[in-house]
C-alpha cells in the first residue's frame, strides 16, 4: 500500500507539472480565485527539498531532471482570510549555493515572477537559503527585504513566547548562532535592548569567551546559521540552555540527541498560524513557514506556532504530542520591533 501511494503521489506530481506549468494555466487559477470564488490569489511561494529523500519522495528522478530549476504548482495555503500558491523546485541547498549556478538562479527568479504576473499575486516569496543566495548574487527583488522583516518578527515572539514559558528574565543571555546571515542579521537590528551575543561560523573564541560567562546559568540559543551545524555546538552547552531553531530543514534526531544529551531543551518554530494543502511536511506540520507568511501591519502581533523537540524517534515526536505554542499576545520583545520599524 504504501508503494502504491508513493506511485501515486510522484505520478500526481508529474501530472500536475504538465498541467499547471504553463502561464496561462496559472492565468486560469488566478482568475478563477479572483472572479468566481472571490479569494484573489495574494502571494507565489517558492520551496525547495530539504534532503534528497525528500525530492524522490515527492517526484521520480526523470521528473526531477526535466523540471530543475523550474517551480511546479505543489499547493495552497492560506493564512486568515488570504491565499497562496505553493510552487517547488527538486534542486538541493548544494545546487543553490553553487557558484556555477548564479545564471540559473537569475532564471528561476524570472520564473516565479512570470507565476507571480500569471496568478495576478502582488508578491513573490522564497523558503531556506534563497532569499540569501539570490542577494548574494545581486538578484533583486523588492520582496526580500519585506520577507526578511517578517521572518525577524516572527522569531522574536517565538523567542518571547519560549522565555515567558521558562519564566527567564528579559535580559536573559542570548546567543544568536549565524549573526552575520541574511535573517539573522535583521533579528540583531531588532534586539539592541536585550542580553545577545552573536557568532558566526568559525569564531570560536567569542563561543568560548560566552560560554565561559554563562555556563550554569539560564541562556537562550538562537540558531540562524546552516542546516546541521548544531551538532558542531552542542557539546559546549549545558543543562539549563534553551535552543530555539529557525534553520531549514529542522533538526536531525542526531542533533536533538546531541542537545539532549548536554541537558538543553530544544523548540522548532513550525511558522505562523495557518492552514496548507497538502500540508507542509513533518516538523512544519500544522502551520505555515515563517518565509512564507503574508504581510502583516507593524502593530499587529504575529501568531508563531512552536513545538518542543525530542530525539527520542527519528526527526521530532508527533506533533500531537507536543505542545505546540499560539503567541498571539503582543510580546514584549515584538513590541520594541514593531516600535523600532514605525
Amino acid at each position: 500500500m504504501n508503494g502504491l501511494r508513493w506511485h501515486c503521489r510522484r505520478t500526481a506530481a508529474a501530472l500536475s507539472s504538465y498541467a499547471f506549468g504553463t502561464r496561462a494555466a496559472l492565468a486560469v487559477i488566478g482568475f478563477t480565485c479572483r472572479h468566481l470564488w472571490r479569494t484573489p490569489i495574494v502571494s507565489v511561494f517558492l520551496l525547495y527539498p530539504a534532503r534528497k529523500e525528500y525530492a524522490d519522495a515527492l517526484a521520480y528522478e526523470w521528473h526531477q531532471r526535466r523540471f530543475s530549476w523550474y517551480p511546479g504548482l505543489v499547493g495552497l495555503y492560506r493564512q486568515g482570510g488570504r491565499y497562496g500558491l505553493i510552487f517547488g523546485i527538486p534542486n538541493l541547498e548544494d545546487h543553490i549555493r553553487a557558484e556555477e549556478n548564479a545564471p540559473r538562479l537569475v532564471e528561476l527568479m524570472n520564473r516565479m515572477e512570470a507565476a507571480r504576473a500569471s496568478v495576478g499575486a502582488s508578491r513573490k516569496v522564497f523558503a531556506g537559503i534563497l532569499p540569501s543566495a539570490f542577494v548574494r548574487n545581486g538578484i533583486e527583488n523588492e520582496h526580500l527585504a519585506e520577507q526578511r522583516h517578517l521572518t525577524a518578527r516572527a522569531i522574536l515572539y517565538a523567542l518571547d513566547e519560549v522565555v515567558a514559558r521558562h519564566c527567564l528574565s528579559e535580559n536573559v543571555p542570548i546567543l544568536v548562532l549565524g549573526g552575520r546571515g541574511y535573517i539573522a542579521s535583521e533579528v540583531l537590528q531588532l534586539t539592541t535592548r536585550r542580553n545577545v551575543t552573536s557568532i558566526d561560523v568559525g569564531e570560536l573564541e567569542a563561543l568560548q569567551k560566552f560560554v565561559d560567562v554563562n555556563r550554569g546559568h539560564p541562556a537562550v540559543v538562537v540558531n540562524l546559521t546552516k542546516s546541521g551545524a548544531l551538532s558542531e555546538y552542542a557539546r559546549e552547552f549545558w543543562p539549563g540552555v534553551i535552543v530555539l531553531n529557525e534553520v531549514y530543514p529542522e533538526p536531525s534526531s542526531a542533533e536533538i540527541t546531541a542537545l539532549e544529551t548536554r541537558g538543553a531543551i530544544c523548540y522548532h518554530i513550525i511558522g505562523v498560524e495557518g492552514d496548507a494543502w497538502p500540508p507542509f511536511p513533518k516538523a512544519y506540520r500544522g502551520g505555515i513557514p515563517c518565509c512564507a507568511s503574508l504581510p502583516i501591519s507593524s502593530g499587529d502581533p504575529i501568531s508563531v506556532l512552536v513545538s518542543r523537540m525530542s530525539g527520542a524517534t527519528p526527526n521530532f515526536r508527533p506533533l500531537s504530542e507536543l505542545p505546540v505554542i499560539a503567541a498571539k499576545a503582543n510580546p514584549s520583545t515584538a513590541k520594541r520591533a514593531d516600535s523600532a520599524i514605525g
